[in-house]
């Protein structure tokens, strides 16, 4: 029988990561540029493998990110074996010189472990650039001078208990200027995918005007914005034979990492605290999502104008605590439980954003949260598995190889072990507890002003 061979042509394709530091902008470029049979621990490579090709003629993908993670680990993937796009990678943030950007150089794999000899080598490239949401000039500079295939766009999270500040020009919440800017410019440049990350909705109906936040619904509303530039182009003037926007939603859940590290453990007891012992968080990995956007990219017909919910499944704090002890040999790290307690109670924003899971689990219990949940969690997990906690306790930490005893271990950007990275993300849909995540503080946290 004659050898399988691969095919040697590829189609090049750009990828542009607005605030690509962020945890997911950064695993879905880990998902793509890694090579389909090479577990996904950090490379080793240099920023000179990094030189990126300002080839014109390529298409671009933009991901749009505002929130930080050092840490994308060891999935595993669907994906096409060998891949037939090699992705021309824009990392487009705030500050290209901050230690985290330039640190996304080193996600591509090196020339000696790219692939096996039956394969192509690597042509991925990264390439930072500087832009700011909050000066549109720079975005739609981005777009004018790159042919812009697709987006991928994750905003920034006001924080616990705050709202999202309203613009000075058109009183827009911060969230909303920004989401309807990305999506406008991908609209007026014809791409050809809009990846938004959105959160899983909570029953606000069932919430006081009290206890709801004025930025509660800002990405109901963004999401509500995107889907009507799908159906027509009228307020860009309907220009003959342009085409609406071919959106793709995902709703991300819980993010596994905000359990980790020290001020982790106080989001374990505060949720195990003041939670119903039988409430249920959607828990979800980063790098799974990294890995389901991955696959919405490369076969994004399929799921244009679709939402996609990404979370492995549901789970009570307890049964985390459990999985938790199953896959390290120790308990979780916990704070004492009338600490938690009283951190609680001192603490509006963290008061309220209990409630929110509290009612998102007894809507779920009844069978009426919103009724395309299951189909729109399916739909993910038909890209790639995605990992439960104990699983994802069990992957190998950076640097190391798989192993059936091999436990994972957390490695922060300077290297401490035990904790998290920091930034700000909206999708995260949680506490977030560690030190500047999600906007906390843990001063500001004891005295109730997050």
């Amino acid at each position: 029988m004659d050898p399988i061979t691969h095919p040697t042509t590829t189609t090049r394709r750009k990828l542009l990561v607005i605030g690509a530091t962020g945890k997911q902008g950064r695993a879905l470029i880990q998902a793509l540029v890694s090579p389909p049979s090479a577990p996904r621990s950090h490379p080793t490579t240099t920023a000179a493998a990094a030189a990126v090709s300002a080839d014109k003629d390529t298409k671009a993908v933009i991901v749009t990110t505002s929130e930080a993670d050092s840490r994308v680990g060891t999935p595993s993937s669907l994906r096409p074996d060998p891949p037939t796009i090699s992705w021309d990678i824009l990392a487009v943030t705030r500050n290209p010189s901050s230690p985290r950007a330039k640190s996304l150089l080193q996600l591509l794999p090196s020339a000696a472990a790219a692939a096996p000899e039956t394969e192509p080598p690597s042509h991925h490239t990264i390439s930072l650039i500087q832009g700011d949401l909050d000066q549109p000039s720079t975005i739609r500079a981005i777009f004018s001078d790159h042919q812009i295939w697709g987006v991928f766009t994750v905003l920034m999270y006001p924080g616990v208990g705050k709202t999202s500040k309203m613009t000075d020009d058109t009183q827009q919440h911060i969230e909303v200027r920004q989401g309807k800017l990305v999506a406008d410019l991908a609209t007026e440049f014809g791409v050809d995918v809009f990846v938004y990350s959105s959160s899983l909705p909570a029953p606000l109906e069932e919430m006081s005007e009290e206890e709801r936040n004025p930025a509660d619904g800002d990405k109901l509303a963004n999401e509500g914005y995107i889907k009507s530039l799908g159906l027509d182009r009228s307020h860009h003037g309907n220009q003959e034979g342009k085409k609406g926007l071919n959106w793709v939603i995902i709703r991300p859940g819980f993010f596994m990492e905000n359990l980790e590290g020290f001020l982790g453990s106080i989001t374990v007891t505060v949720f195990r605290e003041g939670l119903s012992e039988d409430a249920t968080l959607p828990l979800i990995a980063t790098r799974d999502i990294g890995e389901v956007v991955s696959g919405i990219f490369r076969d994004h017909t399929r799921f244009l104008h679709k939402t996609l919910a990404i979370t492995s499944g549901t789970v009570t704090m307890r049964d985390v605590m459990a999985a938790h002890q199953r896959a390290t040999g120790k308990p979780i790290p916990a704070i004492p439980a009338a600490v938690a307690k009283l951190l609680i109670k001192m603490n509006a924003g963290t008061r309220r954003v209990l409630k929110l899971y509290q009612l998102s689990h007894d809507a779920r219990l009844r069978g009426n949260y919103y009724p395309e949940f299951d189909a729109q969690c399916a739909l993910a997990r038909s890209i790639c598995h995605l990992h439960s906690y104990e699983e994802w306790r069990r992957l190998p930490a950076d640097g190391e190889t798989s192993s059936p005893t091999a436990v994972r271990v957390s490695v922060s950007e300077n290297g401490r072990p035990g904790t998290a990275g920091t930034g700000t993300d909206s999708a995260a849909t949680g506490l977030g507890f560690e030190a500047g995540w999600n906007q906390v503080s843990l001063w500001k946290l004891v005295t109730g002003r997050s």
